[in-house]
């Protein structure tokens, strides 16, 4: 069964003094959070060189070995807890020849062990100009013991490839270190797509969004970081279908089964409270799906329709 998630997410800190400062800074906050024992610590774009932007960029690129992988690996053994967490990275090989280093979000898992590096899709601009290498298109998620999870930077906002690939690939969860905090943009691409968005970024206001779109929590920018616990053992449903069982499922699993209803949305949400099956088994024992199952499902029998008029017959569902 899925545990809650706790995370813990960081504003940036600012510093033309070294790499190595920024350690400093950010342990200081982290250790003022300390007793929330989060699962996941995110740092936000660039975290390890904000502040030094001034100097070129071919200077703060660090090799896969450098100081910032081996702080986020040490962190992440402290607190045993994943971390998700910013940095230039030199270009290797044949990039070379696109710039001088990857703007980069690493992730270690508890233990350490760096699982996972995303290089920004789509630099801005003045960012490749000055020696950015954009990263390749359609990278993939990394699987967790939190599902699958996912990594956008900053103004891969504007590019839906980089959200709808993740959709297709059953994401769970994407992590958005930024320079900024993004608006409602966010909350499009997370209804669209039906994953949670955490952010962490340079301004006060990291938020979480919910695969309803919905922000539901912000960071006091007291703070300068933020801490959230999201459930899980969870799913969105759209009403079709649901609602000729949604009774029968209320009878049985009341007691251990939160509904939600949205009905501007047409969806569904059901979390496990504690206790019983999964969300999944429920699903399953009901033969419902997912709303993105659902709505992948149905593109695949409407083309073939529309392509041979063979496609299989669904009954009425509402």
């Amino acid at each position: 069964m899925s545990k809650p998630m706790r995370i813990l997410s960081l504003m940036g800190q600012n510093t033309n003094e070294s790499i190595e400062a920024h350690f400093v800074l950010y342990d200081r906050v982290i250790g003022l959070h300390s007793a929330f024992k989060p699962d996941v610590i995110v740092y936000p774009e660039n975290a390890t060189s904000f502040g030094m932007e001034k100097k070129p960029v071919k200077g703060l690129a660090e090799p896969a070995n450098g100081l910032s992988l081996r702080y986020y690996a040490a962190t992440a053994r402290k607190h045993k807890a994943w971390v998700v967490g910013g940095c230039y990275l030199a270009t290797t090989g044949k990039d070379r020849k696109k710039g001088d280093a990857w703007n980069a979000a690493v992730i270690m898992d508890r233990s350490g062990r760096h699982i996972h590096t995303y290089k920004k899709t789509y630099p801005v601009c003045c960012e490749y100009s000055a020696g950015i290498a954009p990263g390749p298109k359609g990278q993939a998620p990394v699987r967790t013991e939190f599902g699958l999870v996912g990594v956008a930077i900053c103004f891969d906002i504007g590019f839906d490839d980089v959200w709808v690939e993740y959709g297709r690939k059953d994401t769970k969860i994407i992590f958005w270190p930024s320079a900024f905090p993004g608006g409602n943009l966010l909350n499009a691409h997370a209804v669209t797509h039906g994953y949670w968005i955490i952010t962490s970024t340079h301004d006060p206001r990291m938020r979480v969004i919910d695969p309803m779109g919905r922000t539901v929590k912000v960071a006091d920018v007291r703070d300068r970081a933020l801490e959230a616990v999201i459930e899980l053992d969870e799913a969105y449903v759209n009403m079709d279908y649901a609602n000729i069982c949604l009774n029968d499922i209320r009878a049985k699993y009341g007691k251990v089964l939160e509904i939600e209803a949205d009905s501007d949305l047409g969806w569904y949400r059901f979390v496990r409270k504690g206790g019983g099956p999964s969300v999944r088994d429920i699903l399953n024992e009901f033969k419902l799906t997912t709303n993105r199952e659902y709505y992948a499902a149905s593109r695949r029998d409407i083309d073939r329709q529309r392509k041979s008029g063979d496609a299989p017959k669904w009954k009425w569902g509402w």
